[in-house]
């Protein structure tokens, strides 16, 4: 039996989910005392999340920093889970 792969590009082809990936950056930031415009964070649009946490918070300890992007992550990450849907996360 012959094995088929597919291979799916979705962000920018088939969805853009940078303005609401943004705008939740921006909540979640605001949340933990850390305001910042949107402006200044699609200047850093395409960036790891840990590196565009380092580069806006340099001076924030490194615990705090994880803290904001479990903070924005950890509810996506549960209801995906519980999804009937077998995902591979990479």
């Amino acid at each position: 039996m012959q094995k088929i792969s597919i291979i799916l590009d979705i962000e920018g082809t088939l969805v853009d989910s940078v303005p609401l990936t943004l705008t939740c950056w921006e909540k979640t930031l605001e949340d933990a005392g850390y305001p910042l415009s949107h402006q200044v964070l699609q200047s850093l649009s395409g960036m790891d999340g840990a590196d565009m946490l380092r580069t806006l918070l340099p001076d924030v300890p490194h615990k705090e920093k994880f803290d904001c992007g479990a903070y924005c992550m950890d509810p996506l990450l549960s209801r995906l889970r519980r999804s009937p849907l077998k995902l591979l996360f990479m």
